[in-house]
Formats: structure tokens, sequence, C-alpha cells
């Protein structure tokens, strides 16, 4: 198989968002490309496929490490050497389109299927942007989900504990300046 990436993300978390430039060629699992203009070449291997996602060996600087890619809409979620990050598509897939920030869910929902570790808003919170609403456990990994922007908390679906599926929701805001309840799904 032999197909071109070409698109622009930006981190999704953190204080202040970073687009980064991904030109990326994949050939028979080897990735040779660039990244910020910087050239990478690595070897990436099929482990298992996920439920929205894959499981990959990845071989960088003579490292194997493992990573966990999934992709939800235009949003790409990897987790791999224990930490999670979260890119969005700045540029469209082709035959796709990006939601602009103001046009995002209204709520948040669960990356994989796993059980709830934590909960760390209720309703009524006001919640500033990457901060993290809850942790789901899978696969002995933990994965931090955070406020797209700034929220306040509308409804918490689920408790520590509690079992989800992959995109079940799990909490559901809105936006600071919007009434309670305003766009949440039923």
């Amino acid at each position: 198989m032999n197909r071109p990436i070409r698109r622009h993300y930006k981190t999704v978390a953190g204080p202040a968002p970073v687009v980064h430039d991904v030109d990326l060629q994949i050939h028979d699992g080897a990735i040779r490309g660039h990244i910020d203009g910087d050239a990478r070449s690595f070897d990436a291997r099929l482990l298992r496929r996920l439920e929205g996602g894959s499981e990959i060996a990845v071989v960088l600087d003579g490292v194997r490490s493992r990573a966990i890619v999934l992709r939800v809409g235009d949003q790409v979620h990897i987790w791999i050497n224990g930490r999670a990050h979260r890119f969005q598509a700045v540029t469209p897939r082709p035959g796709g389109d990006v939601a602009g920030a103001d046009q995002g869910d209204p709520f948040a929902a669960s990356p994989m299927t796993g059980v709830v570790r934590r909960v760390l808003v209720a309703p009524g919170d006001a919640v500033k942007a990457g901060a993290t609403l809850f942790v789901v456990e899978a696969m002995k990994m933990e994965f931090s989900v955070t406020a797209p922007r700034d929220v306040v908390v509308d409804d918490v679906r689920a408790t520590e504990g509690t079992r989800v599926d992959i995109q079940q929701v799990v909490i559901t805001f809105r936006s600071p300046t919007a009434p309670p309840g305003a766009g949440a799904p039923a």
C-alpha cells in the first residue's frame, strides 16, 4: 500500500494550541516524510485492529514502542510511551469538513471501550479548555479526556467504576454563555 498524507494538525490540550505540518508517505508499513519541515523516517507495523483504530509497533531511531492510534472524525488520539496526545485536523481529509472550534460537540465521549477510573468534574462546574474531565482505563492504559474549550458541565453520565463503550457520552456541557441544557444530546 502506498498512501500520501498531507494535513495540518493542531494540538488539542495545553494552554496554546500548536499547529504541525504533516507530510508523510506510507509504503508497506514504512513511513517517510516531514513533520514541521524535519525529515522523519520510521517503521510502523500493525499489531492488531481496534474498534476505531489500531495498535501498532513503531521503531524510531532503533527504539521500539507500542502505540494506540484512534481517529474520531477529524481528531486523532495517540497513546505512546505512557503519554496521551490529541490532535485536531486543521485541513480536512479529502471529501471531509473540519468543524470550527465554536461548532464542537456539546459533550465528551469515551475514546475507547473501558472503565471510568476518575471523574474530575460535577454539574455546574466551569472548566477551562484543556482541563481533564474524566479518565478511562483500557488495556492497562489510562486515557484522559479533556475539555475542548471553556465549558460549563451540564451532566455527568458515568461514575467511577462504570464500564463505557467507545464513543459513549460521559459528560455533557455548554459554552459559558449558553443557557443550561443547550445543545446536549439526549
